[in-house]
């Protein structure tokens, strides 16, 4: 009897898993082609991308790491011009159009660990629902548009949130290495070492040799980090991470001693970083992340889980290079878009409210609806 049951589970979960796929596919595939149907074709780079485009063409032609280029964020373009490598052509769109079908690539297979990052919390429908917020985010289709390095940042903080929080080590220090990779496409994933550090104590307080073992995690985040910073230092005598924090740091202290001419005073740069700061995460939660994320949250402490304070704890940290960029009145919505995945967990604690007051096919095509208005309105491109 007990050995049927156990036959009986173990097709149950096969089919779940197989049912999950499958969704998971046709979830990716929509969303890829939302993104075709929007891409620009024959339209160039514009902007920081024309930037990334053309470091990796010269790694591609020189065949070496190219160099005068001064920007910090090199992971992206370093990473880009394997693609290129692939490629020969005479024309420059090609390859513009390789960058950004790359792109739309990465944000795609960011879908996955959305996914599991729901499952942390909900069901396997309730996760799926997640993936599909997401997949359908019409901030982050514009963006995977464009060719820039937000959204190969936003997979790799994703990942490694996701991995930090798994029962196996190995994947935990493995989850250090990924994050050590998303400072390398952009210096502000050194703030997210922040959010490992807290989740590694919290998780391992109980285990005898902690410390060292967190020395080995944080050695295997700077072993990743070395190669890049030297061959940084050696093009233009900045590292591109801790000297662009310490120049963070001496533009703030000059602020306080009202030395700085970027801001009049420290109030005044406080104030223009906290307005900003609500002001664009309000704009990027629309359409729908602005009702359900408030409320998720609130509904989401009611439940007590203790992995809801690493997703509160990730937005605020993951919030502080945009509310600096935002006191330097840097009027940017790209540096909240790493939210989005928190986001999509936290809409789920009030659709699960919703689904558990409410018929759930009306819920349905409830959300159904307010994923299909900005993906078919003209604001998407705006």
């Amino acid at each position: 009897m007990e050995r049927g049951y156990k036959i009986l589970k173990k097709v149950k979960l096969d089919y779940i898993a197989k049912r999950t796929i499958l969704y998971l596919i046709i979830i990716s595939s929509v969303s890829l082609l939302i993104r075709l149907f929007y891409f620009p074709f024959d339209i160039p780079l514009t902007h920081d991308a024309v930037g990334y485009f053309w470091y990796a063409i010269d790694t591609k032609v020189l065949e070496h790491l190219a160099t005068d280029y001064g920007f910090p964020n090199t992971g992206w373009p370093m990473l880009l011009s394997l693609f290129f490598g692939i490629m020969d052509s005479n024309n420059f769109i090609d390859y513009m159009t390789i960058q950004r079908l790359v792109t739309i690539v990465i944000s795609v297979l960011t879908i996955i660990p959305v996914y599991f990052l729901c499952k942390k919390f909900f069901n396997n429908s309730l996760s799926l629902l997640g993936a599909l917020l997401f997949a359908f985010e019409p901030n982050m289709i514009q963006n995977s548009i464009l060719g820039l390095t937000d959204i190969l940042y936003i997979f790799l903080i994703t990942t490694s949130f996701l991995l930090v929080q798994s029962s196996n080590k190995k994947l935990v220090y493995f989850a250090f290495a990924i994050a050590s990779l998303s400072a390398i496409v952009r210096y502000e994933g050194l703030v997210f070492l922040a959010v490992l550090t807290i989740i590694f104590f919290i998780k391992f307080r109980k285990e005898k040799q902690v410390v060292l073992k967190y020395i080995f995690a944080i050695g295997i985040f700077i072993l990743i980090l070395l190669p890049v910073m030297y061959l940084r230092i050696a093009d233009n005598g900045e590292d591109g991470l801790i000297s662009h924090i310490l120049a963070g740091v001496q533009v703030t202290s000059d602020i306080s001693s009202n030395q700085s001419e970027i801001s009049p005073n420290l109030a005044t740069f406080l104030s223009n970083g906290f307005q900003s700061l609500l002001k664009y995460t309000g704009w990027v939660m629309i359409p729908y992340f602005v009702i359900f994320v408030p409320v998720g949250i609130i509904l989401g402490i009611k439940t007590k889980k203790p992995e809801l304070f690493y997703i509160i704890l990730s937005i605020m940290i993951l919030s502080i290079p945009a509310f600096y960029a935002y006191s330097r009145e840097i009027q940017e919505t790209r540096y909240l878009l790493v939210l989005m995945p928190f986001f999509s967990v936290l809409s789920l604690f009030m659709i699960d409210y919703i689904g558990n007051k409410t018929n759930r096919r009306k819920l349905f095509f409830i959300l159904l609806e307010l994923l299909c208005i900005p993906l078919f309105g003209r604001t998407i491109l705006r």
